[in-house]
């Protein structure tokens, strides 16, 4: 497995690893989650969760400023560097908000994980460590992982960043297309009552494929967040009501 974590705060890309923007108490944090263990499962020989705590001095929002960021990362560095010499670690998460950046590693054991930890100092921020018996790896999903609502309004901002990335003004109205899938016709022909119901165009009729039914359906809008993530937000559960899956949505671009 990949332990090299992508910068949260820049663009760099990892399979891997996962970035999310999170609300925890009203508070904006930062996720970066590393998802490929998920298909396989907690690796139950790594029952120890330890978690590196770096404190530092938050920024208007609970964040650090890029200067405090390169002490943040460079404590997280030899923190890392630490465990994994002293245990073997694996990092498999990191969460970061007012005034502290959580980073989530799992070891056999934590022999000699405190008094490393203890050993290090970096300039404007403070290092400390807990541990915990965690076999299911728990600690890290609830503490760290994005709820349902973040994902999804996670993955309706990346859509809408890359609309961004290629040109287009988003300030415009136009259609915003969206799809969900039923596993029979009774399911979306309901689907299609609660469209117009909601305000919501059908762009054509159901149809049926590899056993599956298809709907597609628009509405007009700005491609800004807020309307987006309520029309997909509505979308979803009306569809999971149904027995179906929401599968996202997409439009032109407009320059």
């Amino acid at each position: 497995m990949s332990n090299h974590k992508p910068d949260p705060m820049s663009s760099e890309d990892n399979e891997a690893w996962q970035p999310f923007q999170r609300v925890i108490e009203d508070k904006p944090h930062l996720a970066l989650v590393r998802t490929d263990w998920t298909e396989t499962g907690p690796d139950r020989s790594r029952g120890m969760c330890l978690i590196v705590t770096i404190t530092y001095p938050p920024g208007e929002i609970g964040l650090p400023t890029p200067e405090t960021f390169k002490s943040v990362q460079q404590a997280e560095d030899v923190a890392t560097a630490a465990l994994e010499r002293t245990c073997k670690a694996d990092c498999l998460g990191t969460l970061m908000g007012d005034g502290n950046r959580h980073v989530y590693f799992y070891a056999a054991s934590d022999a000699g994980a405190s008094e490393a930890i203890a050993k290090l100092q970096v300039p404007e921020v403070r290092i400390s460590l807990q541990t915990d018996r965690d076999p299911q790896w728990q600690r890290v999903v609830e503490d760290v992982w994005p709820t349902p609502e973040e994902m999804r309004w996670n993955g309706d901002k990346s859509v809408i960043d890359e609309l961004a990335e290629n040109g287009d003004d988003l300030t415009t109205p136009r259609p915003i297309e969206h799809l969900a899938v039923f596993p029979n016709k009774e399911a979306a022909m309901k689907f299609v009552q609660w469209l117009r119901e909601a305000g919501f165009e059908l762009m054509e009729e159901p149809s049926k494929n590899d056993g599956e039914w298809y709907v597609e359906f628009s509405q007009d809008a700005v491609p800004e967040i807020d309307e987006v993530y309520e029309q997909s937000s509505a979308a979803t559960q009306a569809a999971e009501d149904l027995g179906g899956e929401y599968d996202g949505w997409q439009c032109s671009i407009v320059k």
